[in-house]
């Protein structure tokens, strides 16, 4: 490490040092986030703080569009790659495509840059797909193919933005060659997205948690929970009428059977009988 390096890396872990040790309070001295209707700062929502404030190693969320989830993760990573236990680790930004993972880099890069105690932490110019910091973590954007996973070493967390669109036949060996990067360092998974269809890791990861039995905690984040703060029931309605049946996947965490489902499966199997036709 150069000795300007080595000086700013002393400097910021100082900083780090008298950080608020808890997410909420955290939070609260980078700023909040601004509300896009409002343009204003809009204090962390009670499921927000939860999500933050999480102890837990795998968290998948069941969520509702508008409701703030990729944010609250965002700001769990930079408080995480600070302040907390991922400190001189890799953190792992993936999503459904790379457009999507780099505008969440950028977002990650903005919470950064418009705090005047985290802004000097980052090294040189960070780039759509790097933000580096001078106490020696790393925020990279990772390709989705399960092989471009398997070559990054002291991997620390990793979000998986819209888990359930990536849009992979198979997508198991994805899953698996994140998870084994995260074993080698005890690392945390968080997974977010609107459902899509009863298929894929996703799904079958939101059965195995809701079955018990297993460290998986699955949340599910209807848009009730930002009724009246992130959203404004004139917007619901707008959206119940123009989607359809696909509102309740879009807001209202449901599996639907296909995407274009009306009905789902349990009311079908309770239709169906044995009419003893051979």
């Amino acid at each position: 490490m150069s000795g300007y390096l080595d000086q700013q890396y002393r400097k910021t872990r100082r900083a780090a040092d008298h950080l608020p040790n808890a997410p909420r309070l955290f939070n609260e001295m980078i700023g909040f986030p601004i509300h896009p209707m409002t343009n204003l700062p809009s204090p962390l929502l009670p499921y927000q703080l939860d999500i933050l404030e999480y102890k837990g190693k795998d968290l998948i969320i069941v969520k509702s569009n508008k409701i703030g989830i990729t944010e609250t993760i965002l700001r769990d990573m930079a408080y995480r790659g600070v302040a907390g236990d991922c400190r001189g680790y890799m953190l792992m930004l993936g999503a459904q495509d790379e457009r999507l993972a780099k505008e969440n880099m950028r977002r990650l890069q903005n919470i950064f840059l418009g705090s005047r105690v985290l802004a000097p932490m980052i090294i040189g110019q960070p780039t759509t797909t790097r933000l580096e910091l001078t106490n020696g973590t790393i925020y990279l954007v990772v390709p989705r193919s399960a092989a471009a996973r398997r070559g990054w070493a002291r991997m620390k967390y990793a979000f998986l933005d819209e888990a359930a669109h990536y849009g992979l036949l198979e997508d198991e060996e994805f899953l698996s060659a994140t998870t084994s990067r995260l074993s080698d360092t005890d690392g945390y998974l968080r997974m977010a997205s609107t459902p899509l269809g009863q298929r894929g890791f996703f799904h079958r990861m939101c059965l195995a948690g809701d079955g018990g039995g297993t460290p998986l905690k699955v949340i599910r984040l209807t848009y009730h929970v930002a009724l009246g703060t992130l959203i404004g029931q004139d917007f619901i309605d707008k959206e119940k009428s123009r989607l359809g049946p696909l509102f309740g996947q879009e807001y209202e965490c449901q599996f639907l059977s296909s995407q274009n489902a009306a009905l789902e499966p349990e009311l079908v199997d309770g239709a169906v009988g044995d009419y003893g036709i051979d």
